[in-house]
């Protein structure tokens, strides 16, 4: 599958002609769509019930999105209680209330 320009290797011996995976942007799409994903180590706040407390190991993620995070007072050590988890995940850390949707909640590391 070769997308655009000519993308395909050619066996020197016999001359069969198959895709040059490098290059074609077939394969790498294929390949981006298909690509397994990494095994979770450690708790993160999807694992934790509602009334739940617990202390922020890591944030890992987009620097964009922790950042924000970071600015809401989500960083390692705080001391967190989940207060619910459906539809949303919201969470309490002091005085302040935090609302993070799954995909959030699952790059926050608790022990």
């Amino acid at each position: 599958m070769a997308v655009g320009s000519c993308a395909t290797q050619h066996c020197p011996r016999c001359g069969y002609t198959m895709p040059d995976e490098e290059k074609s942007a077939a394969a790498q799409l294929v390949r981006r769509l298909f690509r397994p994903k990494p095994a979770r180590t450690g708790r993160t706040l999807v694992d934790l019930p509602s009334g739940a407390s617990a202390v922020i190991e890591k944030l890992e993620g987009d620097p964009n999105l922790l950042a924000r995070l970071t600015a809401q007072g989500l960083a390692p050590g705080v001391a967190i209680r989940v207060v619910q988890r459906t539809p949303t995940h919201v969470i309490e850390l002091g005085e302040t209330m935090v609302a993070v949707e799954k995909r959030v909640a699952e790059t926050i590391f608790v022990r």
